[in-house]
């Protein structure tokens, strides 16, 4: 029997667009990058480690290419992948499969624009590996969906060139101690 299960992100039905970012580069920051995490199959509930036939910056990008359109005048990101587990999870609707992911969005200058992290679940039979594809799937599409309605500000903030009003103020331990200094300009 295998110990591990190759798995793919299921290609999207129709191409997603995005419009106001690119991805150029996708970078694998997690700390364990020989698997993407687990599954249960069959009635024995043998859990098999879940990986990607290639590298995850490889799967990503297959995945960019077959389902994302991407504007080629829109800025040209890095997206890095902190958190990409993959796992069985129990609640009152019966058995579910989960994945956890933690990307980040950098600019060409290399500065870290935006982090999210979300949870994505799905309702499975026994069979968890058969709806994993499209679990997966549907992570990145809402991710990528996600970050095209928001990332113009955190665009725009390193875009204009005008310098950066910075007020400090020195403030000493307060009479009472149980206080703590705070000011909300």
């Amino acid at each position: 029997q295998a110990k591990i299960k190759m798995m793919r992100i299921t290609p999207a039905k129709e191409k997603v667009e995005i419009r106001n970012y690119r991805i150029g580069r996708i970078v694998d920051e997690r700390i364990d990058k020989s698997n993407i995490g687990y599954l249960s199959t069959g009635a024995h509930n043998y859990f098999l480690q879940a990986q990607f036939k290639q590298s995850l910056p490889e799967e990503f990008s297959s995945f960019l290419n077959e389902s994302v359109q991407q504007s080629p005048q829109a800025e040209e990101l890095e997206l890095h992948v902190y958190d990409y587990l993959l796992f069985e999870k129990s609640s009152f609707k019966g058995a579910e499969i989960a994945v956890s992911s933690h990307y980040a969005l950098f600019n060409k200058a290399g500065h870290r624009l935006v982090d999210y992290s979300m949870v994505d679940t799905r309702n499975t039979g026994m069979f968890m590996s058969a709806n994993a594809g499209e679990l997966l799937n549907r992570n990145l599409v809402n991710y990528l969906k996600e970050m095209d309605n928001k990332i113009n500000p955190f665009l725009a903030m390193y875009k204009d060139n005008k310098p950066i009003k910075v007020s400090y103020i020195f403030v000493k331990d307060p009479a009472q101690k149980n206080l703590l200094p705070y000011i909300p300009q």
